[in-house]
């Protein structure tokens, strides 16, 4: 075979290799999931940032905020807001806020309004916002309502004794502090984002992520969000009444969530590496359970059940 022959095959098998290579990449790549969309993504980054904030790392980040923004010297109208309190000391450093009737939004925008006469209507509404700011940034928060303390003292021992729900729990959950308030600024944007575009499973796990943290962090706010992402999931499928992606990703987000939580609060070490640990086993986790179905579930019972029936029947005809 001369050279010119020789040349010519292997520009031809070159062709015949390269196309094949770019046939093989290309099915390769074809293959590979495609990225979610950004509101999408924000729907994960909600439920695991809740799940964070329910962790004991929101008592880090409360720190850093009770010290970068209410420390120091008060103002004239944080001094109108505490008046009462200085004045009876009523509930003590953690209740009065809910007692006093001065750090509702409504009775602390009267206070900010008493603090001075000369203030125009422009300074009341920055000293009401810095006022309300530096509490709000603090680890007890501010109070959604005011409530005196007799009514506080007969919910809180009902509560305890009925249903064995710790005081300080229910203290929590009357009040909402930053933390609480950016986890449920995240989750309200992607519920948002989502609202008309989410599958009945996501609307249904981030449901049940969300429903764990805000229980566990005590954060209303973050509650009522669960309760709009759950009445959307059961609304999907009320036509056709199959409510198996409803079932699926409660499960689903509901493990992912709770195997987080109890990871980041066994683990030994500081709290980041609590955190990082449960990170890591909410990511396995997740993985795990994507590829798992209800009907997978409900067919290894009924086969189990059968099993167990047929074995119980054996055992019955042996003993005859």
């Amino acid at each position: 075979m001369n050279e010119r022959n020789r040349l010519y095959i292997s520009i031809e098998a070159s062709k015949v290799l390269g196309k094949s290579l770019k046939d093989t990449l290309l099915k390769h790549l074809r293959a590979f999931p495609k990225p979610a969309k950004p509101e999408s993504q924000l729907a994960r980054i909600s439920a695991v940032s809740n799940a964070i904030l329910a962790s004991d790392f929101s008592q880090n980040m409360e720190s850093w905020l009770t010290k970068t923004f209410n420390e120091g010297i008060p103002s004239i109208y944080d001094k109108s807001a505490d008046a009462v309190y200085n004045a009876t000391h009523i509930g003590g450093s953690q209740l009065h806020r809910l007692h006093d009737g001065s750090h509702t939004i409504w009775g602390m925008w009267d206070k900010v309004q008493e603090a001075s006469p000369d203030d125009n209507p422009l300074q009341e509404v920055l000293g009401f916002l810095t006022a309300y700011g530096k509490d709000l940034s603090s680890h007890v928060g501010m109070p959604l309502f005011g409530m005196s303390r007799d009514t506080y003292q007969t919910l809180s021992n009902s509560l305890s004794d009925t249903f064995s729900i710790p005081k300080p729990w229910l203290q929590d959950l009357l009040h909402v502090n930053a933390v609480e308030v950016l986890g449920t600024s995240v989750a309200t944007i992607a519920l948002a984002l989502r609202w008309d575009k989410a599958t009945t499973e996501e609307f249904s796990r981030l449901a049940a992520s969300l429903g764990i943290s805000s229980i566990v962090s005590a954060n209303p706010l973050l509650g009522v969000v669960t309760l709009a992402a759950t009445a959307k999931a059961f609304w999907h499928p009320e036509k056709d009444g199959d409510y198996g992606e409803v079932v699926e990703g409660l499960a689903k987000g509901g493990i992912g969530t709770g195997l987080f939580l109890a990871t980041s609060a066994v683990a030994p070490g500081p709290v980041w590496t609590g955190m990082l640990a449960g990170l890591c086993v909410g990511a396995v986790v997740n993985r795990a359970t994507s590829k798992v179905h209800a009907s997978d579930v409900s067919e290894f019972i009924s086969r189990t059940m059968k099993r167990t029936v047929i074995s119980e029947d054996s055992t019955d005809i042996e003993n005859i």
